[in-house]
């Protein structure tokens, strides 16, 4: 009895004493494990921030724009060299891109997936800017000069358009961004319309004079070039007083002046009748229109400066939203991301394990953030609707203030009556009396 009294115990402390040391064990291997994952997880989170894209994106389209500017600025020629080659697999890269952000999008069918990416005026350009670019490039594999020049006009405008691009950049500011949308807003719902009213005055003066100044003139493609050309220039300035009044020198042969070697005379008429058109014109168009123009931008300037945070906003959460899809990798090498997707999306086919909500072209979240962004969500809408409840808790409060103001002062204007009244039904007495 003795010795079981002693042992016993030893015996269960040797037993528990194995069981705590497992447990530990395991709890330190969790523990490392855990370690490791926050480590992976962070870096992961860091590459896979909308941010980080963004930086990289941002880093990989001005090297770009500095390879596309060298070519054509510097090694423009009809060989192709190295860096051709490079900007073109840039190019393509850009294409893939864009045609994994038009399949991304959550609509059914591939006509209301392209309505949902037409819809965003950036996407719109990036479509041209590919379009111009391999059309010039198609231009430029023909072996032929004027080819050629085309393909570096082509290009030259397509790099132009690639340049505005980069405004896109600007949109992370909420001074700047809303200018964006001034301009766009400028363009397109007061430049575009107005300049029809302006052509109507340019067409109607350039066709008067060019008939006063030049009469009898041949019908060509230089006439056509020739009759907007002075008009248009008046708005800015630009009046050519030497030409309309034959200071310049001048010749009346036409086979000079068809052939462009020198000017040709304005008439004797002319040179005393344009000149009062032209001031009609100019008050017109630099003094009436230019003015009209300037107001109509000032309203529209003025429309979206009241409402320009809710505009930056729309627009951090469109350029978040859009750089959270986007794969981590910037481009060139964005297109092992595409690969990689491709890869798993034929082997879900070809296994037969295709699950039609997935989208494997787009960025799925994992269940963990999931319930935190969903927690972040109700908890953001907590928040909006307690301050919805403390401002109109205010606006009630000030609403009862002004109604007791207002009962107020309605109580001392019928008091104010009251002593009024007996003094005047004694005053009109008084007359009647006398």
């Amino acid at each position: 009895m003795m010795l079981c009294t002693i042992l016993l115990p030893k015996v269960i402390y040797h037993r528990f004493s194995k069981k705590e040391k497992k447990e530990k064990e395991k709890k330190e291997e969790n523990e490392k494990k855990e370690e490791q994952e926050t480590e992976w997880t962070r870096i992961e989170n860091f590459f896979l921030k909308p941010v980080t894209i963004f930086c990289l994106n941002l880093l990989s389209y001005v090297i770009f724009l500095g390879l596309f500017s060298y070519l054509m600025v510097v090694s423009f020629n009809p060989t192709f060299s190295v860096i051709e080659i490079i900007i073109c697999v840039w190019v393509f890269t850009f294409c893939a891109e864009e045609i994994r952000q038009c399949i991304s999008s959550d609509s059914k069918g591939i006509w209301e997936q392209m309505k949902v990416y037409l819809k965003d005026s950036w996407n719109v350009l990036d479509i041209t800017t590919i379009i111009a670019f391999f059309f010039g490039i198609c231009l430029r594999l023909i072996n032929n000069d004027l080819c050629f020049e085309a393909a570096r006009v082509i290009l030259c405008v397509d790099l132009l358009f690639f340049y505005i691009r980069i405004l896109n950049i600007f949109e992370v500011s909420s001074s700047l961004g809303p200018k964006l949308v001034m301009m766009q807003q400028m363009f397109l719902q007061d430049l575009i319309p107005f300049m029809v009213i302006v052509l109507v005055f340019i067409l109607a003066y350039s066709v008067s004079t060019e008939a006063m100044l030049y009469p009898n003139t041949e019908l060509s493609v230089k006439l056509l070039y020739q009759l907007p050309r002075k008009a248009y220039w008046h708005i800015y300035g630009e009046l050519f007083l030497d030409d309309i009044e034959g200071t310049n020198p001048c010749t009346d042969n036409p086979d000079k002046y068809d052939t462009n070697s020198e000017l040709r005379c304005p008439s004797a008429v002319g040179k005393y009748v344009a000149p009062l058109f032209l001031g009609i014109y100019v008050l017109f168009t630099n003094v009436l229109l230019l003015n009209i123009l300037i107001a109509m931008f000032s309203k529209t300037f003025n429309d979206i400066q009241k409402k320009s945070y809710s505009y930056w906003c729309l627009q951090r959460y469109q350029l978040i939203h859009e750089h959270y899809d986007r794969p981590f990798l910037p481009p060139p090498l964005i297109v092992f991301v595409h690969l990689y997707r491709i890869c798993k999306w034929l082997k879900r086919k070809c296994t037969n394990k295709h699950n039609e909500e997935q989208n494997i072209f787009k960025w799925q979240f994992k269940s963990k953030r999931t319930k935190t962004i969903i927690k972040l969500e109700k908890s953001k809408a907590k928040q909006c609707l307690q301050m919805h409840k403390k401002q109109r808790i205010k606006l009630e409060t000030y609403i009862e203030k002004v109604l007791k103001s207002q009962t107020e002062l309605e109580c001392k204007l019928e008091a104010i009556e009251r002593e009024v009244n007996p003094k005047r039904k004694n005053s009109a007495n008084l007359l009647y009396d006398y």
